[in-house]
């Protein structure tokens, strides 16, 4: 047993793992490798947990303007998976978010913010219970099945209803989401969405009706769906959602700063622990509203401003013109900047143009 003991607690040791609770008892031997395996992760869970609190506390402290407080529970299968990845053990792959769909959904959410849009409605559909099991089958249903037939509801909607005011007749149709597949609700999606407060019965009313046609399970069942709208405070909750939708963000993304002279993961700028995002059998694995057709407009006038197959800079330039820029395009990642409580802490904080979006069709971009 002893020698069962020292011989995984070297491979734990020289490959970075971090052991489970059932590893644990395992790990007691008298050898070298037991006794650094032990003064590494702690006898017990208890002990290997304190020490990990412990760790994240001093990175807070010193680090008091990016780290946040993580909310919800920390699981042991999901704290193996962090450091295997962070060292670049790749032997169990997963479908993480990357850093430029991070920042793709942040700046989406941003702009609309900056616009007067919030998107007030979290919406999560686990198409597994659905007894749709194909991701790809999952993925076309939502596009065609689901947002296809939301459009039409909401164009229609937010014209006759006498419920909602004039003022927010005008207000589009705005969402975006995340899928991820994990062994408790199988393959879903996570989706905020941009609905007037006034007609929010009436949403959920639908999508009752609309996941009730698409669903191979008769009755959908109860946790299949799970709509949250709560009136208060809807732009703090709309942030809270998107750093739980980027939970499953990839663990070796970084950020530098000059600040600190050194390294932070990109993970420390959201509020939830890193969770397994699991593998994705799908070619896309997040998604919002297209604004704008980028790439229409890039055909018609990359060739006036020299953007030949650069289409990410034309976007760049593009967002610029236009009187958008976020906290993270301006390089700022304060947790109090990137994360604004209120529209007013918003324009404060980054001013923009509230007016119309200027065209993007003359010199300017030069």
């Amino acid at each position: 047993m002893s020698n069962y003991s020292e011989e995984m607690a070297q491979q734990m040791t020289v490959s970075g793992n971090t052991p489970n609770k059932e590893k644990f008892s395992l790990l007691q031997g008298l050898g070298f490798y037991s006794k650094l395996a032990t003064a590494i992760y702690g006898s017990n869970e208890k002990e290997f947990q304190k020490a990990m609190s412990q760790e994240a506390n001093a990175a807070k402290k010193a680090y008091a303007d990016i780290y946040i407080y993580k909310r919800g529970r920390q699981y042991s299968s999901d704290i193996e998976h962090y450091y295997r990845y962070q060292k670049g053990d790749l032997s169990k792959r997963s479908t993480h978010l990357t850093r430029k769909e991070f920042t793709d959904l942040y700046n989406f959410i941003s702009d609309a913010n900056q616009e007067g849009y919030i998107l007030n409605v979290g919406l999560t559909i686990s198409w597994s219970m659905l007894g749709i099991k194909r991701h790809k089958e999952a993925t076309g249903l939502l596009d065609k099945g689901f947002i296809k037939h939301l459009k039409s509801w909401h164009a229609y909607r937010i014209k006759t209803d006498p419920a909602v005011p004039d003022k927010s007749r005008e207000t589009p149709l705005l969402w975006c989401y995340v899928h991820e597949n994990s062994p408790q609700m199988g393959f879903h999606t996570h989706m905020m969405i941009c609905i007037p407060q006034e007609i929010i019965p009436s949403f959920r009313h639908w999508v009752r009706n609309r996941i009730q046609k698409l669903s191979k399970v008769q009755p959908v069942p109860k946790k299949a769906v799970h709509i949250s709208t709560p009136p208060s405070q809807p732009l703090k909750r709309q942030w809270i959602r998107f750093q739980y939708m980027c939970k499953g963000l990839d663990p070796r993304e970084i950020l530098r700063f000059e600040k600190y002279g050194c390294a932070i993961p990109l993970l420390a700028l959201t509020q939830f622990h890193y969770r397994d995002p699991g593998l994705l059998d799908c070619k896309k694995k997040m998604g919002y509203t297209q604004r704008y057709n980028f790439f229409a407009l890039y055909k018609k006038e990359y060739r006036n401003y020299d953007y030949v197959f650069n289409l990410e800079q034309y976007k760049s330039d593009f967002r610029k013109i236009s009187g958008f820029c976020s906290a993270l395009d301006q390089g700022i990642y304060d947790i109090r900047t990137l994360y604004p409580s209120t529209l007013d802490d918003m324009t404060k904080s980054y001013p923009r143009n509230m007016s119309k979006k200027n065209s993007f069709s003359d010199s300017r971009i030069r």
